[in-house]
């Protein structure tokens, strides 16, 4: 029989630890985009989203420039 090949990739999981450092990067600059703030902590941009939604209830606003007025 064939030995199977393993896929894994090298995932980080949600440990306490970075969900809180995400915390407190969060807390001392509410206006830091999650992009940078996973590139701080060293993990992907969705686990950043996650923790930010799920764990620390936070969501992030995005502005949207009106251009109906410009006419």
């Amino acid at each position: 029989m064939p030995v199977r090949k393993n896929y894994s990739k090298k995932r980080m999981t949600k440990i306490s630890a970075v969900v809180e450092r995400a915390q407190v990067l969060i807390s001392d600059d509410p206006g830091q985009l999650l992009r940078k703030l996973a590139s701080i902590i060293d993990v992907s941009e969705p686990t950043m989203r996650r923790i930010a939604e799920e764990d620390l209830r936070i969501v992030q606003i995005v502005y949207v420039k009106d251009t109906t007025d410009a006419l």
